[in-house]
Protein backbone atom coordinates (compact mmCIF):
# COMPACT_ATOMS: atom_id res chain seq x y z
CA UNK A 1 0.00 0.00 0.00
CA UNK A 2 2.76 2.60 1.06
CA UNK A 3 4.70 1.91 -2.44
CA UNK A 4 0.90 2.43 -4.30
CA UNK A 5 0.56 5.54 -2.69
CA UNK A 6 4.10 6.75 -3.47
CA UNK A 7 3.48 5.73 -7.01
CA UNK A 8 -0.09 7.90 -6.97
CA UNK A 9 1.87 11.17 -5.66
CA UNK A 10 4.29 10.58 -8.41
CA UNK A 11 7.09 10.05 -6.41
CA UNK A 12 9.94 7.90 -8.72
CA UNK A 13 10.98 4.60 -6.76
CA UNK A 14 14.58 3.59 -7.92
CA UNK A 15 15.79 0.16 -8.46
CA UNK A 16 17.80 0.24 -4.67
CA UNK A 17 14.39 0.27 -3.20
CA UNK A 18 13.60 -3.39 -4.96
CA UNK A 19 13.95 -5.72 -2.02
CA UNK A 20 16.71 -8.52 -3.20
CA UNK A 21 13.45 -11.00 -2.82
CA UNK A 22 11.77 -9.40 -5.96
CA UNK A 23 14.69 -8.15 -8.48
CA UNK A 24 13.81 -10.87 -10.63
CA UNK A 25 10.18 -10.26 -10.91
CA UNK A 26 8.64 -8.52 -13.48
CA UNK A 27 6.03 -6.59 -11.44
CA UNK A 28 8.74 -4.86 -9.13
CA UNK A 29 10.38 -3.12 -11.99
CA UNK A 30 6.75 -2.63 -14.01
CA UNK A 31 6.11 -0.53 -10.31
CA UNK A 32 9.42 1.54 -11.02
CA UNK A 33 8.66 2.10 -14.81
CA UNK A 34 5.24 3.09 -13.35
CA UNK A 35 6.35 5.43 -10.55
CA UNK A 36 8.84 6.96 -13.26
CA UNK A 37 5.98 7.47 -16.13
CA UNK A 38 4.12 8.94 -13.54
CA UNK A 39 6.77 11.46 -12.35
CA UNK A 40 7.70 12.53 -15.94
CA UNK A 41 10.68 10.12 -16.58
CA UNK A 42 9.36 8.72 -20.11
CA UNK A 43 13.10 7.63 -20.35
CA UNK A 44 13.90 6.18 -17.11
CA UNK A 45 10.40 4.53 -17.58
CA UNK A 46 11.69 2.84 -20.68
CA UNK A 47 14.58 1.23 -19.32
CA UNK A 48 13.02 0.04 -15.88
CA UNK A 49 10.38 -1.55 -18.47
CA UNK A 50 12.90 -3.06 -20.39
CA UNK A 51 14.38 -5.04 -17.25
CA UNK A 52 10.74 -5.98 -16.74
CA UNK A 53 10.44 -7.92 -19.91
CA UNK A 54 13.73 -9.43 -19.36
CA UNK A 55 12.57 -11.51 -16.13
CA UNK A 56 11.15 -15.22 -16.06
CA UNK A 57 7.65 -14.14 -15.22
CA UNK A 58 7.30 -11.04 -18.04
CA UNK A 59 3.90 -11.48 -19.09
CA UNK A 60 1.75 -9.65 -22.47
CA UNK A 61 1.06 -6.69 -19.40
CA UNK A 62 4.83 -6.04 -19.68
CA UNK A 63 4.92 -6.10 -23.10
CA UNK A 64 1.98 -3.55 -23.57
CA UNK A 65 3.78 -1.32 -20.69
CA UNK A 66 7.24 -1.37 -22.77
CA UNK A 67 5.01 -0.61 -26.19
CA UNK A 68 3.03 2.62 -23.81
CA UNK A 69 6.00 3.98 -22.13
CA UNK A 70 7.97 4.07 -25.85
CA UNK A 71 5.29 5.68 -27.46
CA UNK A 72 4.75 7.99 -25.20
CA UNK A 73 8.63 8.53 -24.94
CA UNK A 74 8.51 8.47 -28.71
CA UNK A 75 5.74 11.21 -29.17
CA UNK A 76 7.11 13.79 -25.93
CA UNK A 77 8.43 16.45 -28.45
CA UNK A 78 5.94 18.31 -30.37
CA UNK A 79 7.96 19.14 -33.42
CA UNK A 80 9.27 15.67 -33.87
CA UNK A 81 5.80 14.48 -33.76
CA UNK A 82 4.20 17.24 -36.25
CA UNK A 83 7.06 17.07 -38.60
CA UNK A 84 7.38 13.11 -38.55
CA UNK A 85 11.13 13.36 -37.55
CA UNK A 86 11.69 10.98 -34.50
CA UNK A 87 15.23 10.66 -34.03
CA UNK A 88 16.60 7.53 -35.12
CA UNK A 89 17.00 5.82 -31.37
CA UNK A 90 13.05 6.57 -31.27
CA UNK A 91 12.10 5.06 -34.61
CA UNK A 92 14.36 2.30 -33.54
CA UNK A 93 12.27 1.82 -29.47
CA UNK A 94 8.81 1.70 -31.36
CA UNK A 95 9.72 -1.00 -33.56
CA UNK A 96 11.73 -2.84 -31.04
CA UNK A 97 8.62 -2.37 -29.32
CA UNK A 98 5.72 -3.43 -31.95
CA UNK A 99 8.33 -6.26 -32.64
CA UNK A 100 7.07 -8.08 -29.40
CA UNK A 101 3.84 -8.48 -31.23
CA UNK A 102 5.02 -10.49 -34.21
CA UNK A 103 3.97 -13.61 -32.63
CA UNK A 104 0.22 -12.90 -32.46
CA UNK A 105 -0.59 -16.03 -31.22
CA UNK A 106 1.97 -15.94 -28.24
CA UNK A 107 1.66 -12.52 -27.14
CA UNK A 108 -2.03 -12.08 -26.82
CA UNK A 109 -2.60 -14.93 -25.26
CA UNK A 110 -4.66 -17.12 -27.47
CA UNK A 111 -5.42 -19.50 -24.38
CA UNK A 112 -6.96 -17.15 -22.69
CA UNK A 113 -10.81 -16.13 -22.95
CA UNK A 114 -11.95 -14.12 -25.90
CA UNK A 115 -13.20 -11.56 -23.60
CA UNK A 116 -9.55 -11.21 -22.03
CA UNK A 117 -7.68 -11.09 -25.28
CA UNK A 118 -10.64 -8.34 -26.06
CA UNK A 119 -9.60 -6.59 -23.21
CA UNK A 120 -5.83 -6.91 -23.94
CA UNK A 121 -6.40 -5.89 -27.65
CA UNK A 122 -8.51 -2.54 -26.60
CA UNK A 123 -5.74 -1.53 -24.05
CA UNK A 124 -3.31 -1.92 -26.47
CA UNK A 125 -5.33 0.06 -29.14
CA UNK A 126 -5.99 2.69 -26.41
CA UNK A 127 -2.19 3.43 -25.54
CA UNK A 128 -1.24 3.74 -29.27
Amino acid sequence: AYTNARVLIREQLTEDEIPEAFRNKSGAWQMVASSRAGAGNELGAVNAIKIALEQPDSSIFIVENYLRFALRLATDNPFHVNTRSQPQDRRELIIDAMSKFEDREAALWAEQSPRTKTDVVFHLAYAY
